[in-house]
């Protein structure tokens, strides 16, 4: 702070606006909501949604919801670790241009956000193994590996940086795939693929989100990805009958019209983002629904109902922090 407080005083030195404002007006150190707000709590509600789709896909044979419950908590722990990270990467070009960001605000430490991230990858890695479930901690492993190529070297082109955060969605899907039964079965790849369309639309438009807007047309790619994968997915689980495939048309029809309405209604570039990924919860209702007839009903009502519950506590704090 002290150096902060210097670098602010130095007429040779152009500091934004907002900048100045935390110099005059320092904040302590933050606690527990300055840690939400690394972890984005809205995003966290779309996480367990990708384990669900991907056990779903590979077909739930087991009745016990322990292996599930591992795999969220290890999906969870990766994820906000790749959040934490992304903070810390950004942190120079936060201190610029949001400087109301934990890390640049300096009400969470630089270090200190580093090491939790490294302690959440290693407890998700560590408990993957734990499982006992070779091709699972395979993917977690994996999934860590993307997790931190993105935010160390992808990042800096863009065009792969975008495939990367895909991808990490993608591994997500297969990660719930493997904790019961073969990650790699057509269904769950083309779920997995589905997603990663998905997200790697979303990182498109987010991609300088601060200080400028996409192109108009450029907003109805994620709806685009949805309407253009939903064939594959219907025919990856062989339901291409009239009577199966003409309600899954209408959600998907529903569902990309949806994402498209919800986005310019939401606001500025962020808050629109925002949407969107939560919108991957909407899509990840619909994945479970192409596969709802090779899963037991407890499963099928269950997952249904915790992705609802999902859905609705993330707009619920979306007013409250940042999903972008």
């Amino acid at each position: 702070m002290e150096t902060q407080l210097q670098h602010c005083a130095d007429p040779r030195v152009s500091v934004p606006a907002a900048a100045i404002s935390e110099c005059v007006q320092p904040r302590r150190a933050g606690g527990l909501g300055a840690w939400l707000e690394l972890v984005r709590p809205p995003n966290l509600f779309t996480v367990p949604g990708d384990i669900l789709v991907g056990a779903a896909l590979a077909g739930v044979a087991t009745q016990s919801v322990l292996p599930l419950l591992a795999a969220v908590v290890v999906s969870l722990l990766l994820y906000s670790s790749g959040l934490i990270l992304n903070d810390f990467a950004d942190r120079h070009a936060d201190a610029r241009e949001r400087p109301g960001r934990p890390i640049p605000s300096g009400r969470v430490d630089a270090t200190d956000a580093c090491a939790v991230a490294v302690a959440f990858m290693g407890a998700a890695i560590i408990l993957s193994v734990l499982t006992g479930v070779t091709r699972f901690w395979v993917i977690a492993a994996i999934l860590s590996g993307l997790i931190l190529l993105y935010d160390g070297p992808a990042r800096k082109i863009p065009a792969v940086g975008f495939i990367v955060m895909g991808l990490c969605r993608g591994c997500n899907v297969l990660l719930g795939a493997s904790i019961v039964g073969s990650p790699v079965s057509v269904p769950v790849l083309a779920g997995a693929g589905m997603e990663t369309l998905y997200i790697l639309c979303v990182s498109l438009l987010a991609h300088g989100e601060v200080d400028k807007s996409p192109a108009p047309w450029k907003w109805g790619l994620p709806a685009a990805a949805i309407v253009g994968a939903g064939p594959i997915m219907l025919l990856s689980l062989h339901t291409a009958r009239l009577t199966t495939m003409v309600p899954l048309v209408i959600l998907v029809a529903w569902l990309a019209a949806t994402l498209i309405a919800l986005g310019p209604r939401a606001g500025r570039t962020p808050k629109r983002i925002a949407v969107l990924i939560r919108g991957l919860v909407l899509l990840q209702i619909l994945l479970i629904l192409f596969a709802l007839w090779q899963n037991p009903a407890w499963f099928n009502q269950a997952a249904i109902g915790i992705l609802i519950f999902m859905f609705l506590v993330a707009e619920g704090l979306a007013g409250r922090f940042h999903g972008s």
